[in-house]
């Protein structure tokens, strides 16, 4: 009798011990999937976020220039309301040199001067922001560099009559290049 309380004993003493290098690694492991799950999630969230905030502002940036070059459209039209077909200017007046491959690329935020022709490639066409005062996207040399390189080509369709417009937004991200194309046609109103 006294050799089984013994044991009984024994056995008891062993089990309160504490836990076995199995159970404490077991729990580790299962810890380690709690925390790192939401984790996996928010990291996923952000990279979205962010790849989401660039689409938008190359979408508008693209969009920006597709406008000026309406604007460039509506201003050659304006020109030509006198009733004098000898004085009328063409209707792609200024933007005409700006064929594919190349194109140009535009600074709407300058008063003069606004569309160059890239001469040889498109990183001509690298945009600054300037992130202290107006939080605007152009070329001025004194704000710091972005991401973010725009061009844009015509291509008259119908002769005086319609050309389609193709704005190339491209950004540089940490592990690729992007690029989102706006494209749309004006006609000779």
């Amino acid at each position: 009798m006294r050799k089984c309380l013994q044991r009984k004993i024994y056995w008891q003493r062993k089990g309160e011990q504490g836990f076995t290098l199995v159970e404490t690694l077991l729990a580790i492991a299962i810890l380690s999937m709690a925390v790192l799950g939401p984790l996996g999630i928010a990291s996923s969230g952000i990279s979205a976020a962010t790849i989401g905030k660039d689409r938008l502002i190359a979408v508008a940036l693209g969009q920006d220039v597709f406008e000026y070059v309406r604007g460039v459209r509506d201003a050659n039209r304006l020109l030509n309301v006198d009733g004098n077909p000898s004085n009328d200017v063409p209707w792609l007046s200024g933007i005409s040199l700006c064929t594919a491959p190349l194109g140009c690329k535009v600074d709407t935020t300058a008063a003069s001067n606004n569309i160059v022709k890239i001469n040889s490639n498109t990183s001509e066409g690298l945009l600054k922001f300037d992130k202290n005062v107006t939080k605007l996207y152009g070329y001025n040399g004194s704000w710091g560099d972005s991401a973010f390189t725009r061009w844009f080509t015509v291509e008259e369709l119908v002769a005086n009559r319609e050309a389609r417009i193709i704005v190339t937004v491209t950004w540089r991200t940490l592990f690729s290049t992007k690029n989102v194309i706006v494209s749309g046609n004006l006609m000779n109103w």
